[in-house]
């Protein structure tokens, strides 16, 4: 993780107390123990302080340049030879809370759904690969407020197509599901996106007449939009009848489920495709909803309203939680053909506090605090 940030994120030191090795550990001690930059330096004997860690980040680092560096960060171990081929991949958006003022701009903070007690939000766009088992994040987009859906779908592709990446199949969130949106799939390979339930539910109308039915079959939907014109779609509704889960130890309700596929495989005569391989294509697209919840667990605590620094939180957190999975991926390993096979034993929190250990050992963790002066009035 060091070597990661060491090479491709440049610090602007000026001393042994504002070096790399001195930031960068500082930085990956409260990413493990997601605690903040203050407090990691006041509990380390060999730290600098908080302020020196806090006035070269901000004297390194620029927004859109830091953006560049970091997902530069993110493939300094990933081989490139094992993205040859054409790739499936899930794109989404992970908003994190954010209580205050921007910055300086006003287009830093993004406004959302009420969530933790507050609506305003920095969001981050990923892009997440699936193959063979391989999970990790490939690209990492800072979202500002005025920025569109479609110009956030070309800033990753972008990054893709830069390290020559070819995408086959986009399984985006139903976010996405918008006219300007699905007409920028439909000019690439083949997408899955989820339909949103819109209309009246009583009688149902719109979209929300399909998540009605109760037979799977395709069928066509024409979308419109005020700004953005309107698009004809091809739909896939499955229904999901009852069962018993042993897993959940209950019965599951049947339901159905609506998914727009767009593409230009789509428009093909030979286009072949069946309703259950859209469900299970799309089911695969759920890891990169574990990828945010294991970024938090990784990502360290500031109360800075400075968009930088909280960039670097995510992509520190993206980039071992990166690192966790490349690590699991070989300890799976085994000489011969086939698959890997069986369960890693090697937890995402075993790898941070092997982190936090390697800090503490470099850095020195004190083991006495000096007490205030005892009080001579009595009680």
């Amino acid at each position: 993780a060091f070597e990661s940030l060491e090479k491709h994120l440049s610090l602007n030191s000026k001393g042994p107390q504002s070096s790399a090795p001195m930031v960068w550990n500082i930085l990956l001690a409260a990413a493990a123990n997601q605690t903040s930059i203050d407090y990691e330096c006041s509990h380390h004997e060999g730290a600098a302080s908080a302020n020196t860690i806090l006035g070269v980040l901000e004297d390194s680092f620029e927004l859109q340049a830091a953006e560049i560096e970091v997902n530069d960060a993110l493939w300094h171990y990933l081989d490139p030879r094992c993205w040859k081929h054409a790739v499936s991949t899930a794109v989404d958006l992970v908003a994190v809370p954010y209580y205050g003022q921007p910055a300086r701009d006003p287009n830093e903070v993004r406004r959302g759904k009420a969530q933790q007690g507050t609506t305003y939000f920095h969001v981050f766009a990923t892009v997440y690969v699936i193959r063979k088992h391989r999970r990790v994040t490939l690209a990492l987009h800072y979202v500002r407020k005025d920025e569109s859906l479609v110009s956030v779908l070309d800033t990753l592709k972008g990054d893709l197509e830069q390290r020559g990446i070819q995408v086959k199949l986009w399984l985006a969130d139903r976010a996405f599901c918008s006219v300007a949106a699905l007409k920028w799939f439909d000019q690439q390979p083949e997408a899955i996106v989820p339909m949103v339930a819109r209309g009246k539910e009583d009688p149902p109308s719109g979209s929300r007449v399909l998540f009605e039915e109760h037979v799977s079959h395709w069928t066509h939907y024409t979308m419109r939009s005020d700004t953005d014109g309107e698009i004809d779609l091809r739909v896939a509704v499955v229904r999901r009848y009852g069962h018993h889960s042993r897993r959940q130890g209950k019965r599951v309700p049947a339901k159905t489920l609506v998914y727009v596929v767009v593409g230009q495989k789509v428009h093909l005569p030979s286009y072949r495709r069946s309703l259950d391989s859209v469900r299970v294509l799309y089911r695969s697209r759920f890891g990169i909803e574990s990828s945010y919840r294991q970024m938090n667990q990784a990502r360290l605590k500031t109360s800075s309203r400075s968009p930088t620094l909280r960039l670097l939180a995510a992509a520190i957190a993206f980039l071992l939680r990166n690192l966790w999975a490349l690590c699991g991926w070989m300890t799976l390993a085994h000489p011969g053909p086939g698959r890997r096979g069986g369960n890693s034993k090697f937890r995402l929190q075993t790898l941070l506090r092997w982190i936090t250990k390697v800090v503490d050992e470099g850095l020195g963790f004190p083991r006495t605090f000096q007490l205030p002066a005892a009080s001579t009035q009595r009680f």
